[in-house]
């Protein structure tokens, strides 16, 4: 559906352009092609914004495609005077802030419901990277603070373990062993997740399934052993790399 949706868009774009230099050069339409470019470029707004909103993905993405496709209409709109959705785009910003705030409610309640312990940082610092601690199924929340877990001094169960990450105008940092099967998944809403290596940033990314699969021995401690990663970051950053 993305490629039919995305395709038709470009595809309406450019047969325009044909249709109206066809037209003006017989005299029958007075619409000059640079005066189609001038006015219609935002379609180049609304075609991103449509293919965010046709990734595979969950109602966080859909819902910035949206935004961001209204972006590219209402820039149209203003440009050909189409009062319907005309908008003053400089107040823009007062539409900017109670979306940050919503995408952010948004983050914090489409994570991971199966997980157990939860843990904030509030204008604050949470750190756990002294000393040998238990992890088990958990949450950890940077909301305008930081986070750093150092996850080769955890001791993990042998059954598979859930990390959920999410960073809203904060920072989480993990560090993970080389000697565990870890698999780590995310998306970020301007923002960036780096993924053992793997970076992404921008106004909204989605990182799936970066895998770390050692080639264990069976009697080797964290032989079966699995740690699942998702992160979730809005106007922050999440870095998780080997120890």
């Amino acid at each position: 559906m993305k490629a039919i949706s995305s395709r038709i868009i470009l595809g309406i774009f450019i047969l325009s352009i044909g249709v109206v230099a066809l037209l003006s050069n017989f005299g029958i339409l007075d619409y000059s092609v640079g005066q189609l470019f001038l006015n219609f470029w935002p379609l180049i707004i609304v075609y991103w914004g449509v293919e965010t909103l046709f990734k595979p993905g969950g109602l966080l993405q859909r819902l910035i495609g949206v935004f961001i496709a209204l972006i590219g209409v209402v820039l149209i709109a203003n440009r050909i005077e189409f009062e319907p959705l005309m908008f003053n785009l400089s107040s823009l910003w007062q539409l900017v802030v109670p979306a940050i705030l919503i995408v952010s409610g948004i983050t914090l309640l489409t994570g991971k419901k199966k997980i157990g312990k939860s843990h904030y940082a509030v204008l604050s610092g949470l750190e756990r990277n002294r000393g040998t601690w238990k992890l088990g199924s958990e949450s950890y929340v940077a909301f305008l603070g930081g986070v750093e877990l150092d996850l080769s001094l955890a001791e993990l169960p042998s059954q598979e373990t859930h990390l959920d990450l999410t960073a809203v105008l904060g920072g989480i940092e993990v560090k993970v062993p080389r000697d565990l099967t870890i698999i780590c998944e995310g998306q970020s809403v301007f923002g960036g997740v780096e993924q053992l290596g793997d970076e992404s940033a921008g106004i909204f990314t989605s990182k799936k399934e970066t895998r770390h699969e050692p080639n264990l021995s069976t009697d080797h401690p964290n032989h079966g052993k699995i740690l699942r990663i998702s992160s979730s970051t809005v106007f922050g950053g999440i870095e998780i790399d080997f120890a």
